[in-house]
């Protein structure tokens, strides 16, 4: 089960954002995963790639990773 979480982080110059990650749990294993996404639509679409796609809670990290790298190149 993957959810939506939302987290607030301050810059330097103490402008406040909202942030987007993911919690995840599979009963066995829970992980958490914050401040991934800027844009909530852009969460809330991996969410649900995810969540389509099955994706075991062990995998989401490397697809974070994936995610992340992504996101840097742009």
């Amino acid at each position: 089960m993957y959810m939506l979480r939302t987290d607030k982080i301050t810059d330097e110059e103490d402008n406040e954002y909202e942030v987007y990650g993911v919690d995840a749990s599979d009963g066995d294993v829970s992980l958490s995963f914050p401040d991934i996404f800027f844009n909530i639509e852009d969460a809330k679409a991996f969410i649900a790639l995810i969540s389509d796609e099955d994706v075991g809670v062990s995998q989401i990290k490397y697809l974070i990773d994936d995610v992340i790298c992504k996101l840097c190149s742009i």
